[in-house]
């Protein structure tokens, strides 16, 4: 079995900032957290706060998304990550691991 991170390596960006400006467009309420979300992005880059308090701060504009499931599945639609077919070819399997930076305890 092989273990591989989720951004940078399966899906070619960073999913958390991609979904980010993908939502400020998308929900224009949500762009009232813009400085929010930029001021924690500069104090967890700075190392002025954890990064569990970065994304529970960061991601406080979904508040404004009405149905947050919908929106992860219509984002996913517009950014696939790389194809497995590429991938097989350059030996990796079906049935590695992706681990994504996100915990298991909720944002919200």
């Amino acid at each position: 079995m092989n273990v591989y991170d989720f951004d940078k390596t399966i899906y070619a960006g960073d999913s958390t900032i991609d979904f980010w400006k993908f939502c400020m467009i998308r929900y224009p309420r949500c762009r009232r957290y813009i400085l929010h979300a930029v001021l924690y992005y500069l104090k967890f880059h700075l190392r002025l706060c954890s990064r569990e308090k970065f994304k529970r701060e960061f991601y406080q504009f979904v508040r404004e998304i009405p149905d947050v499931t919908a929106s992860v599945k219509e984002f996913w639609s517009y950014h696939t990550y790389m194809p497995m077919v590429s991938r097989c070819e350059q030996g990796y399997r079906f049935d590695n691991i992706c681990i994504s930076g996100l915990s298991d305890s909720s944002y919200l």
